[in-house]
């Protein structure tokens, strides 16, 4: 099945050591976020609305799930592609 891959035909050379970092980033993001504040707040704060542009929420925007699900698949699939990424250019 390809949304669930068992067996990796190509194994990474090296640890992936900025995908894991942003595994961990985002999920502890996520966790504060729902833990300590209201999601629609957060949201409101630091989601990107194009009708408002601004730098910070672009860049913050990246960090934001909507859901446990959400950021479950999110990071599965940058496990899953962003190791090979990060083995062919480097970190």
């Amino acid at each position: 099945m390809f949304i669930v891959p068992v067996v990796k035909d190509n194994p990474t050379k090296n640890v992936p050591w900025v995908v894991l970092g942003l595994i961990v980033l985002n999920s502890l993001i996520v966790a504060v976020t729902y833990l300590f504040f209201s999601p629609e707040w957060v949201f409101g704060q630091y989601g990107f609305v194009p009708a408002r542009p601004q730098a910070l929420t672009l860049f913050t925007s990246m960090f934001l799930h909507a859901g446990i699900w959400h950021i479950v698949g999110n990071m599965w699939f940058l496990w899953m592609f962003g190791n090979q990424v990060e083995n062919m250019f480097g970190s």
